[in-house]
Parts: C-alpha cells; sequence; structure tokens
C-alpha cells in the first residue's frame, strides 16, 4: 500500500515527489515529465515569471534556479527560454531523486480504506491518498462560435511547439492574453500573415514586476480572507491575466491588431475560414488560432471515477472547482488536487508556478499527519464502475 500516488509531472507534481521523499513517503508519480512544457508550447519562447519565482519546492528549498545556474553555468536572463526551465527540471529531479513512471492514468477509484489507480496498460496500484496535479490540458476552451470549424480551420494555441505549418498562409489569433501574443510573435517571425483579434479595449501589459511578489504575498493569505474580499480577488486577478512586457516591442506595430470586436459568425469557402466581426467587417483567413485559454472543471478530469466526481464536493460560488480546505483537500478525505484547479479556494496565486511551496509543504505535512491514523474514509461504498 503506497501512501501516495501523484497524478501529473509537471512542476506541481515533481515538487510534491521531492517533498514527499524526504518526508519518507512512499509514492508513485504517474506521467511524463513535463510533458506539457516539451510538447504543448513553442520551445522558442519564453517564460513571463522571472526567475527567482520559478524554482520548484523541495523540502529544504536547496535546488533552486539560482543553484542550478552556479552548477550548470546556465544564464538566468529575463525574459527565461523555456528550453532552459525544462532543463532545470530535469536537473532538479536527478538532485532530489525523484522518480516517476511515464504512463498515463486511466481511473481512479475510492473504497473504504484506499484508492485503486488503474494505469491505461491495466496495472492498479493502492494508495492512501491521491494528488491531482495535471494541470490544465483537460481544460482547453474553445468559444462557441468556433466549435464547428474546431480541428479543420479551428486550433487551439495550446499543443504548438511550432508554427511552421502555416508558412506562406494566413492566420487569425484569438484572444488578448500571453498565449495570444506569443503566438502572434511567433507566427510572424515564421513569415506568416498575421492579426491578433480581441474583445478588450486596448492590450493590457504588465508593467510592475513587484506584481509577482504582491501574488506570491496573496498565495498565503487568500485562504483566510473574508467571503466578499476572496470574491474581489478573483474577479480582479482571475478574469484577465496581464501580457508579459517583453513582448510588447515584437507585437506593438508589427502584427496587426483589432480590439473591441467579437466573432459573430463563421462560414467556410474555398478551403478558407470567414468570420463576421461584432464591427460589420469580415475577416478571411486559412485558420484560426483560439488562444482563450482554459475553463476549469472538476467535472473534465477523465481519470475520476463517476463516484468521485459525485462525492467531491464542490465551491458554492462555483460548482466547477472542488472545495478545498486549508491543506488542498477535498471533502473525500486522501484525495488532494494542485495547480489552477485550486485557485478558487486557495487564490489566483495557484495558477502559476509561484503557488509551487505552498502547496508541496502543504499537501505533503497533511498526509504524514493523518498517517497511521486507521480508516481513510467514511461513509464511503465501494466503487465497481
Amino acid at each position: 500500500m503506497l501512501d501516495l500516488v501523484i497524478v501529473g509531472a509537471g512542476p506541481y507534481g515533481i515538487s510534491l515527489a521531492a517533498n514527499a521523499s524526504a518526508q519518507q513517503l512512499s509514492y508513485r508519480m504517474f506521467g511524463q515529465p513535463m510533458s506539457f512544457w516539451k510538447e504543448d508550447m513553442p520551445q522558442n519562447m519564453y517564460i513571463r515569471t522571472p526567475c527567482q519565482f520559478v524554482s520548484f519546492s523541495d523540502y529544504e528549498s536547496r535546488y533552486t534556479m539560482e543553484r542550478f545556474a552556479e552548477e550548470t553555468d546556465a544564464v538566468l536572463d529575463y525574459p527565461l527560454p523555456r528550453s532552459s526551465f525544462i532543463q532545470y527540471a530535469s536537473w532538479f529531479m536527478k538532485k532530489n531523486e525523484v522518480t516517476y513512471i511515464p504512463e498515463k492514468v486511466k481511473k481512479i477509484r475510492g473504497s473504504e480504506y484506499c484508492f485503486e489507480v488503474e494505469l491505461m496498460t491495466g496495472e492498479t496500484y493502492m494508495t492512501r491518498n491521491v494528488v491531482i496535479a495535471t494541470g490544465i490540458s483537460d481544460f482547453k476552451y474553445i468559444p462557441e462560435v468556433l466549435r464547428g470549424q474546431f480541428g479543420t480551420y479551428v486550433s487551439h494555441s495550446s499543443g504548438y511547439t511550432s508554427f511552421s505549418a502555416f508558412i506562406n498562409k494566413s492566420v487569425i489569433v484569438l484572444g488578448s492574453g500571453q498565449s495570444a501574443w506569443e503566438a502572434a510573435v511567433l507566427l510572424r517571425e515564421a513569415e506568416v500573415d498575421v492579426e491578433i483579434i480581441y474583445r478588450r479595449m486596448l492590450p493590457n501589459y504588465s508593467v510592475n514586476r513587484m506584481d509577482d511578489f504582491r501574488l506570491q504575498t496573496l498565495g498565503n493569505q487568500f485562504y483566510g480572507l473574508s467571503p466578499l474580499v476572496k470574491q474581489r480577488i478573483r474577479d480582479s486577478e482571475m478574469s484577465s491575466a496581464p501580457v508579459a512586457a517583453f513582448l510588447q516591442p515584437l507585437v506593438e506595430g508589427k502584427v496587426r491588431q483589432t480590439g473591441n470586436v467579437t466573432i459573430e459568425k463563421t462560414e467556410t469557402s474555398s478551403d478558407k475560414i470567414i468570420l463576421t466581426l461584432s464591427d460589420g467587417t469580415r475577416r478571411i483567413a486559412d485558420h484560426v488560432i483560439a488562444a482563450t485559454g482554459f475553463m476549469m472543471n472538476v467535472n473534465n478530469l477523465p481519470m475520476l471515477s463517476i463516484q468521485l466526481k459525485r462525492e467531491i464536493q464542490r465551491e458554492q460560488g462555483d460548482v466547477r472547482y472542488p472545495r478545498l480546505n486549508g491543506s488542498f483537500e477535498t471533502s473525500v478525505r486522501g484525495l488532494y488536487f494542485a495547480g489552477p484547479l485550486t485557485a478558487y479556494s486557495h487564490g489566483p496565486t495557484f495558477l502559476f508556478l509561484l503557488g509551487l511551496r505552498k502547496t508541496a509543504r502543504s499537501i505533503t505535512q497533511a498526509i504524514v499527519a493523518h498517517k497511521g491514523t486507521g480508516g481513510r474514509y467514511t461513509n464511503f461504498k465501494d466503487i465497481t464502475e
């Protein structure tokens, strides 16, 4: 019987594994390490968060990005290349002797005393605790007006490591956030005819480097705030993250932009997609890249059994999110979440790498505290689904 299964091997999963190992918890981490960062993001783009805030979390905070640079002679410029961040992840795993199993989890079921975790291979593991740290890959959002053309004329910005397939074509990028600007920059560098379309009046650039300090501090305070203050923060912080300032000179004056519009209608003709905009104008392009972000919803997690989804109590203000306690644990004892799905309960800090340390520490300390207390669940029926 394992103490812990970690589903997902990104920054949150790796940090959890390092902390679990340091506290002598038996664990298995499932998934290819940093797969989303390697396979779903352009490798020649940069990380918006300054270097001092992107370190993973180990128990003694020894293996930071700064130590990585000292030992490997890596250059910690701002902005940090994604390739350097991935190299740091590999170094961190070696230093902390983090182990993983590359297979994906097919299904997680609960019983009175433990969870059963079934892999795609059919192999099963029994564990007292599970942490879902799968990131955002299951939550890609495509606006309804574009869904009928998805797959042929429309794609999501997540999933591209290169935009070379669009050379000599015309592309509309829909969105006003970081991923829209990144896609536009890389499309332009590939000599693609590109235009950005968005609902905002003007782009929202991040010009204050103190925002990261403030957001990290907020992560330690948010859970204890009043419901009214929490909602005000959600409304201001989670609706639209600003675009990193380093992208501004790469887009402004170089990429066409149309703001304050929405797409009202789509149609196709002669291998082109035709967009009718809310200002009455039309656009004709070969493809639309929807940089429209992600819509969190615990029901979209394919590995959770139907019964577990029913057992997980939801936030009253937004039923898409699980209701979590201070240790990131759900109403199903022993089932935890890490990363973006914790943002409603614990605040916008946990949409980003800034939340790694608190998450890893809180979850592993809670598991250690519960260890040896006997039965893990009450009123929880065996699941045979």
